[in-house]
């Protein structure tokens, strides 16, 4: 399964439910996650462009936790202020 596809196996739009809803999907994740991995074992190149994905992600998140923390900084200290 790709693209998320287990999502809509899952269920996930459902309002309610049970410990033993959560642990089954829970389950299905790993199934899905266990059957991803072992794919990707097999061909390096998936591997590689998993890699680049993850690498940018992380990217991304670190400048946009550096915004933010930047953000936060200029609130703290207005302008006139002393440090």
């Amino acid at each position: 399964m790709r693209n998320f596809e287990w999502q809509d196996q899952m269920g996930l739009d459902e309002g309610r439910e049970s410990d033993r809803d959560r642990l089954q999907r829970a389950d299905m994740a790993i199934d899905f996650a266990r059957v991803e991995l072992e794919a990707l074992e097999n061909n390096c190149e998936d591997l590689n462009y998993l890699i680049e994905i993850v690498q940018v992600g992380l990217r991304r998140a670190l400048e946009a936790q550096k915004a933010v923390d930047q953000i936060i900084i200029s609130r703290s200290n207005p302008p006139g202020r002393p440090n």
